[in-house]
C-alpha cells in the first residue's frame, strides 16, 4: 500500500511545491528520490544519516497563507501515530518543519500498493480476506487513538 496514504501517480495536488532534489538534506535526512506525489504532499525515500537506514519522509504541501492550524493538526496526528505500536500501522520516527512545511519520517515499507496489486487482476478470496482483516485490525487501533 502507499506510504502515508499517498499513492504514486496521485493527483499531483502538491504540484505547486517544487520537488526536493536528490541529496537535499531535511534535518538529518538525505533525500534519495521521490516515491509518490499526492494531494497531501510528497513522499520521498530518504536516508537517516545518523543511523544509516532508509526511511520514508512525507513533506506536507503548502496550503496557503495561514497554515498554522493545519500544521499543528499534522504534527499532533504524527505524535499520536508515533505512540502506536501495531503491525498494521506504519511506525513514525520523527517530525519537523522545514521552510514552513511540516514533515514526518516513518519506516520505509517496500512493496506494491493495493492499487497496483488489483491492477493485475482480482484477488483470491483468501488473499482478500487476509488484507481486509489486516486493514481492519490497524483501523481499530487508529480509531481507538482518535485518528480515524
Amino acid at each position: 500500500m502507499g506510504v502515508g496514504g499517498v499513492e504514486a501517480g496521485g493527483d499531483g495536488g502538491a504540484g505547486a511545491d517544487p520537488l526536493l532534489a536528490v541529496d537535499t538534506r531535511v534535518g538529518p535526512y538525505r533525500i534519495v528520490g521521490l516515491m509518490a506525489r499526492g494531494g497531501m504532499g510528497d513522499v520521498y525515500r530518504a536516508t537517516d544519516v545518523r543511523l544509516q537506514r532508509d526511511v520514508a519522509l512525507k513533506l506536507l504541501a503548502h496550503a496557503g497563507t495561514d497554515d498554522t492550524q493545519r500544521i499543528e493538526r499534522f504534527l499532533q496526528e504524527a505524535r499520536v501515530t508515533a505512540g502506536l505500536d501495531h503491525a498494521n500501522i506504519v511506525k513514525v520516527f520523527d517530525v519537523g518543519v522545514i521552510d514552513g512545511r511540516p514533515y514526518l519520517v516513518a519506516e520505509l515499507l517496500d512493496g506494491e500498493t493495493l492499487r497496483v496489486r488489483l491492477g493485475r487482476g482480482p484477488l483470491a478470496a483468501e488473499e482478500a480476506t487476509r488484507i481486509a482483516g489486516d486493514v481492519a485490525a490497524g483501523l481499530v487501533v487508529a480509531h481507538a487513538a482518535g485518528l480515524v
